[in-house]
């Protein structure tokens, strides 16, 4: 064989190979870097004025589904509040936190804004660490002085008011005189800033659409990865591809 045929078959695997390195490479990147995924975003517990993780308030559930991803599962949920209905939002087997809307005696319409989430388990928190379980003094030291209260007429619901606490979150105590110290009094409304040393937040509700806390802007659909899944799919791909070339090329060049 003349030495320039010779030079050339021993060039030519030199672009495969570098095509089949190049592949691999990006298989590799993609493997380790990965890409949002629900785990991901089911690490993200907190509860802010905006929602719960990656949950936004004020979703529809087709968006709640979008944003929190395959991980979570949505059923109907029972015995939540009177006029309100809505949906346990659970991840590997925990309830998180209900979505749900005021819709008095009619139906939950698959499209209605879930302007309501609370939170009855421990586990989500604020950005202060306050969640279920937390006690009032904990709260205190968080957002400042406290008022208990709870009216008789609202079915008694004891919630605990902090100074600096985030708009659109309520800290619910419990029912009728449950953590505050009240004065003795006929009124149906009562509140107090004393409270017992051992009390404790026992839900957080978290609501929009009202003018202290308009629900927040929906976010564009968050990727749930299936660009990272298109890269690994290509990447292998191109680096069976240039393999096979290589293999080929290699067996010509003899």
């Amino acid at each position: 064989m003349p030495r320039s045929s010779f030079s050339t078959a021993r060039k030519r695997p030199r672009g495969s190979a570098l095509l089949a390195s190049l592949a691999t490479l990006v298989f590799a990147a993609a493997v380790l870097l990965g890409g949002p995924t629900a785990d991901a975003q089911a690490s993200d517990a907190t509860i802010s004025s905006e929602g719960v993780g990656s949950a936004v308030v004020g979703s529809t559930l087709a968006q709640l589904q979008a944003q929190l991803g395959p991980d979570y599962s949505f059923g109907p949920a029972t015995d939540v509040l009177v006029d309100v209905q809505g949906y346990e939002v659970s991840t590997n087997g925990e309830v998180v936190f209900i979505a749900a809307a005021v819709t008095g005696t009619a139906a939950l319409d698959a499209d209605e804004q879930l302007t309501l989430f609370l939170v009855r388990e421990a586990g989500p928190a604020t950005t202060a660490g306050i969640g279920v379980g937390s006690t009032i003094t904990e709260g205190v030291a968080a957002y400042g002085d406290v008022t208990l209260s709870f009216n008789l007429e609202n079915e008694g619901r004891e919630f605990a008011r902090f100074e600096n606490q985030p708009d659109g979150i309520s800290f619910r105590t419990g029912s009728g005189a449950t953590a505050g110290v009240y004065p003795d009094s006929d009124e149906a409304f009562r509140e107090t800033t004393e409270f017992l040393a051992d009390a404790e937040i026992v839900a957080v509700w978290l609501s929009c659409g009202n003018v202290v806390n308009p629900c927040p802007a929906q976010p564009a659909l968050p990727d749930t990865g299936a660009s990272h899944q298109q890269l690994l799919i290509i990447s292998a791909l191109l680096a069976g591809a240039g393999f096979v070339l290589v293999h080929f090329e290699r067996r010509l060049a003899q």
